[in-house]
């Protein structure tokens, strides 16, 4: 009990999280809600409620998103197939972004699609979505992603080449 209070204290003077942040804590994308002496209150953006003592809160790494510069940049990841005709996504990706929402962007020259990494199964091929607002940024990458599936899809089916890896259940396991 007194560790829960010294670590609230310890909240309170350094301000790493303040109510009203947005946070990512353990993969969980969070506004604070409520920090007490003995537990932190997070709100998923599923409206789920996480309680987390606030020893474990304080020894667990977090992402602070309002403490970072208003842009950044949300990346995509999305593995794809071998062949895949990453020049095509790469155009469909800056048509992508100009489509967009303009008040959730950020500079669209910083839009980027880089290859960053290749297994058996295919490429890493990122996205760099620019975002203006860490509050809508997680939106607006949902969005981009549903448009970057559909196009790599549809470039697909018109070329006739794969685009996303067919992977087997046996394969993946």
């Amino acid at each position: 009990m007194l560790g829960n209070i010294i670590a609230s204290l310890q909240i309170a003077l350094n301000q790493s999280a303040k109510i009203g942040d947005r946070i990512v804590y353990n993969d969980y994308l969070c506004h604070v809600e409520r920090i007490n002496f003995t537990y932190v209150q997070l709100r998923d953006w599923d409206g789920t409620r996480l309680i987390v003592p606030v020893e474990e809160f304080i020894s667990t790494p977090f992402e602070n998103w309002t403490m970072k510069e208003p842009k950044m940049l949300r990346i995509i990841k999305l593995k794809c197939a071998h062949n895949a005709d990453v020049d095509a996504l790469r155009e469909a990706f800056d048509d992508i972004v100009s489509e967009l929402d303009k008040d959730e962007l950020g500079d669209p020259d910083d839009a980027k699609v880089r290859v960053a990494g290749q297994d058996v199964f295919g490429k890493d091929v990122w996205f760099a979505l620019p975002c203006a607002d860490p509050n809508t940024s997680w939106d607006a990458a949902c969005k981009a992603r549903e448009m970057i599936i559909a196009a790599g899809n549809r470039i697909a089916e018109e070329r006739g080449i794969d685009i996303f890896p067919e992977v087997r259940p046996a394969e993946a396991a």
